[in-house]
């Protein structure tokens, strides 16, 4: 895994990016998780898109239930909207390639991107099929104040069947672009049988 951060960390340095880098702490009533992501274009034309979301969550009482997630792609945008991708995540202690296609829209208060995407994760020698997506909404109050609005999501199929997925909810007020604050729930459901989980609480986030 600290290889793998410092790779990230080089190439995020080395290309010259001027990123947006958003950092998110959100306190629920089963665990603690600290997330970040950045997104930019590091060449001129802004044919490459790179994007980077990190979580990771720490449970109250087990240990082995903290979990952790690294996932990185870069896009060759095709359109202003429309891309292929590639690139993988890191959780579980090993990483997972995978090829997308992507999809996004950046306004001035709507931010969407939806990665369906194919993977092959070593351990199970097997392929899975998901669609990453995010959708910010911040539309203005006044000068001063504005909405947040935030989720993340993914389900997660092999050939099985399902296999996992999860939400992460966040509604709130930003504040000029100093800080946004408010409540928040992370969702999960596994297996066939979509044994779900809850963890609810409030969040804090800042742009970087």
């Amino acid at each position: 895994m600290r290889s793998y951060i410092l790779l990230m960390v080089f190439v995020l340095g080395s290309t010259g990016l001027k990123a947006q880098i958003p950092v998110q702490l959100f306190a629920g009533d089963k665990a603690t998780e600290f997330n970040f992501m950045w997104y930019g274009f590091p060449d001129k034309k802004e044919k490459f898109n790179l994007f980077n979301f990190t979580f990771f969550e720490a449970d109250y009482d087990e240990r082995s239930n903290n979990t952790y997630e690294i996932y990185q792609v870069i896009t060759y945008n095709l359109t202003e909207r429309w891309g292929i991708a590639g690139g993988g995540r890191f959780a579980a202690n090993e990483f997972i390639p995978e090829a997308a296609i992507s999809f996004q829209i950046i306004k001035e208060d709507l931010y969407l991107n939806l990665f369906p995407s194919v993977r092959y994760t070593p351990s199970l020698e097997e392929p899975g099929y998901s669609l990453f997506g995010m959708i910010t909404y911040t539309p203005k109050l006044n000068e001063k104040w504005s909405l947040f609005n935030q989720a993340f999501f993914e389900p997660l199929f092999d050939n099985n069947g399902h296999v996992f997925s999860y939400q992460q909810l966040r509604v709130g007020l930003g504040y000029r672009s100093v800080f946004q604050f408010g409540l928040g729930a992370n969702l999960s459901q596994v297996g066939d049988s979509f044994k779900n989980e809850t963890n609810i609480g409030v969040f804090i986030r800042k742009e970087l």
